[in-house]
């Protein structure tokens, strides 16, 4: 803890530097104009112009729970769940959840919060729909600029549309002009920036627009928390103690926005998680909402600003890149901290989904974004209901040792050998397994990005397609794990001129020696396909199992073959399509959401968040969306220090059983890269992963194809899951037993309970 707390205050000193993300909201931050116009333009086509008033909001629209809308409130639509409201004047949204009066409110007012401690930048800025931060692209600068929808002097159009309305802002000093899409559907408000109906007329242009920054802002005297996804998921109560918070955390959705190999390197060491999912939530009281980011996530941060960040109001909220800092290189060859001129145009949308009752928690939030999911085709259903669950099982092949003169290669396990090893498990019963080989190619693990020759000491080519003869047979899947993202200079291979992505600066990006790099997506792809597949042939493996596609997208500046962080998205997913096409599945490193879709395995799950000190729980979110659907793993139960501990914390979070082996023993890879798997031997972990294996089907067998209903902590350290069908799991973590619900369980056990009641 004491080491991130370190690397904490660290970055936080970063983000105060130019060319950083974060901008500090103080009063002299802000270029405020006179108050927005209350005259609205006429009425365009068939649409219905609404003219903003004079009227004055003297009732609070972040807390007030019952059916009663304070005036100045206009109803723009409405479904049998929820209705939208407008107030013109300032201008501010309203949505009633009809279902028990709670209202959710854009702005927070004089008699919910008070006003007197904060300074006239931050009440308007807790008024507005949204924050403009912008820069001046008519000189080369990193200064950014701020201000919000009610802050700045603009032109405001509302218009009505097809159960919502349109809200368009023409701030007339920048020259910039932005839409507003609002829309009912059901119990979710759809909120949408299109990218057609952003204008740049003058010299400045948009870095960066946060959207609904105080939407459902609550104070710490209320039940509830807000949740965010760190990691699995994470959540930090409304009553937490006074933290002393100095500025807000965020979360870039899929990884770092930065294309840095040191920092990505940091940040794993650092034991520090990303935003797998596009989603964040809060629950107030007995209702509560998820948002989900479903269009121009890949360049979207979410924002947690904690009580205690600048006023005493917990809130969540997405942020939109439009512009990216960027490293210029002056004539003396230093660099400088710049912002790009060019736009980055694409339609940006959130849909909120409003909950009530006993679905207002985490849970209810994880089932509503798998039911958006299903219903949008965006992840995949690979359990079929009354499969067994699978041993999941890694085979490290073999690993460089690097020596003065020459590099040694390091055998750990033969082809032969996973034969013979996996013979054993057949042998003890164990039908069902999922194998993953990683390390079989040309110079062993790591050695990127060379693919071929296999090497003859391992089995070659011929042992590999014997080997995998004999797990078709057997019905055992096989996967074989490659790199298509990472390059080393030392093993060549590639073009440090022309495969490998740049900076805007036109440098390449390489970490601080200079010898690790990022291979170009489209040039990884034509690699991909007209190399590296005709070599591996019809050799009939059941997919590919792709290093980073799951973690790790980047923008590139590439000359001839540029790419956004969606397009590197959309490659990794045709990587992941080509392996379904041609060997039936695809598994995949990281599970950010793109690769849902495709990918019938997910490898290295976390079942943690990032320990920061704002964080009260983690919570199983990401679990609760796949579980039931696609296959999962956290870590290897042979790399845990506890494995009881372990294997609670995979009945809890619903993991597959899963261990990395070896033939021989692990000492062999005490001078290679890879010396962190310190025990592995197949003969030493047999029997704990045969007894696992077994334990598990025997007690969770029913519910391995079930997705999860709700997630619940009962008491400290005990936990209770329930399923589909309603059969339910209590975990004990306490050292000594306890009662819930009427049932004993035993202290460091779990208990299932099936669907008609039985004690498992």
């Amino acid at each position: 803890m004491l080491k991130k707390s370190i690397i904490f205050i660290a970055s936080l000193f970063l983000t105060l530097l130019p060319g950083f993300n974060d901008v500090i909201y103080h009063e002299t931050s802000y270029t405020h104009y006179a108050q927005a116009n209350t005259n609205i333009s006429t009425t365009v086509g068939n649409t219905e112009d609404i003219n903003r008033t004079d009227s004055t909001i003297d009732t609070d629209i972040s807390a007030v729970t019952d059916s009663c809308i304070p005036s100045g409130y206009i109803k723009m639509a409405e479904t049998d769940i929820i209705g939208l409201y407008y107030n013109p004047q300032e201008p501010a949204i309203i949505v009633e959840d009809k279902r028990d009066g709670f209202l959710w409110g854009s702005s927070v007012s004089e008699e919910y919060y008070d006003m007197k401690s904060v300074n006239k930048a931050w009440q308007t800025n807790m008024k507005s729909l949204f924050n403009i931060v912008y820069t001046d692209l008519s000189r080369d600068t990193d200064t950014l600029l701020v201000t919000s929808s009610t802050g700045a002097k603009a032109r405001v159009n509302a218009q009505r549309t097809d159960n919502g309305f349109n809200i368009h802002y023409y701030f007339e000093e920048l020259g910039i002009e932005v839409t507003l899409e609002f829309k009912l559907d059901g119990n979710a408000l759809l909120v949408k920036l299109p990218a057609d109906m952003i204008k740049e007329r003058g010299k400045y242009g948009i870095v960066r627009i946060e959207l609904l920054p105080f939407f459902g802002a609550a104070k710490d005297d209320e039940e509830g928390y807000v949740f965010y996804p760190d990691g699995c998921g994470a959540i930090t109560y409304l009553k937490t103690k006074e933290t002393g918070v100095t500025t807000k955390y965020s979360w870039y959705v899929y990884g770092s926005d930065e294309v840095d190999i040191d920092l990505y390197k940091l940040t794993k060491e650092e034991g520090l998680k990303q935003a797998l999912l596009p989603v964040f939530g809060i629950k107030r009281g007995n209702n509560g909402f998820v948002g989900i980011v479903t269009e121009g996530e890949c360049d979207t941060a979410i924002n947690f600003a904690p009580n205690g960040y600048v006023v005493h109001l917990a809130r969540v909220y997405p942020e939109f890149t439009y512009r990216r800092f960027y490293r210029a290189t002056r004539p003396d060859a230093t660099l400088i901290s710049r912002i790009e001129k060019e736009i980055l145009l694409q339609d940006h949308a959130v849909m909120y989904v409003f909950l009530a009752g006993e679905n207002a928690n985490y849970s209810g939030m994880a089932n509503a974004y798998r039911d958006y999911l299903l219903n949008t085709g965006n992840i995949k259903r690979v359990i079929k209901p009354g499969t067994s669950m699978p041993l999941a099982i890694d085979f490290l092949m073999g690993i460089k040792e690097e020596q003065l003169l020459f590099d040694k290669f390091i055998v750990m396990t033969t082809f032969d050998q996973v034969r013979l090893i996996l013979d054993e498990f057949l042998k003890h019963g164990i039908k069902d397994m999922q194998v993953n080989l990683f390390g079989w190619t040309k110079g062993g693990y790591g050695s990127y990005p060379l693919h071929f020759p296999i090497p003859r000491s391992i089995g070659g080519i011929k042992g590999l397609k014997n080997l995998v003869e004999y797990t078709s047979e057997k019905g055992i899947t096989l996967f074989l794990q490659d790199n298509f993202v990472d390059a080393l200079a030392e093993n060549g291979g590639f073009s440090k001129r022309n495969d490998v992505v740049y900076q805007k600066n036109g440098l390449s990006v390489t970490d601080i020696t200079q010898e690790e790099f990022l291979l170009n997506p489209t040039i990884s792809w034509n690699k991909f396909v007209n190399e590296f597949l005709p070599v591996l042939g019809n050799c009939p493996i059941d997919g590919i199992n792709f290093e980073r596609f799951g973690e790790l997208i980047y923008f590139d500046h590439h000359n001839t073959y540029p790419s956004t962080r969606s397009k590197t998205a959309e490659y990794w997913q045709k990587f992941l399509e080509k392996s379904n096409t041609l060997y039936g599945k695809s598994a995949v490193c990281g599970g950010n959401a793109y690769v849902l879709k495709y990918a019938d395995r997910l490898f290295d799950i976390p079942i943690e968040g990032s320990g920061y000190f704002i964080t009260d729980e983690f919570v199983p979110f990401y679990q609760i969306v796949v579980h039931g659907l696609i296959p999962y793993s956290s870590k290897p139960g042979n790399l845990f220090y506890d494995f009881e501990k372990q294997k609670l914390q995979w009945v809890e979070y619903g993991c597959l059983p899963y261990f990395q082996l070896t033939y021989n023993t692990p000492e062999l890879l005490k001078y290679t890269h890879y010396n962190e798997l310190f025990t592995s031997s197949y003969k030493d972990w047999m029997k704990p992963a045969i007894d696992i294996y077994q334990e598990f089907n025997d007690r969770l067998g029913d519910i391995w194809s079930r997705v999860i209903i709700r997630h619940e902590k009962v008491q400290d350290d005990v936990y209770k899951i329930t399923y589909d069908g309603g059969a339910k799991v209590y975990i004990n973590y306490q050292k000594q037993p306890v009662r819930i619900d009427g049932y004993r369980i035993e202290a460091l056990d779990y208990l299932v309970i099936d669907e008609e009641g039985n004690v498992k």
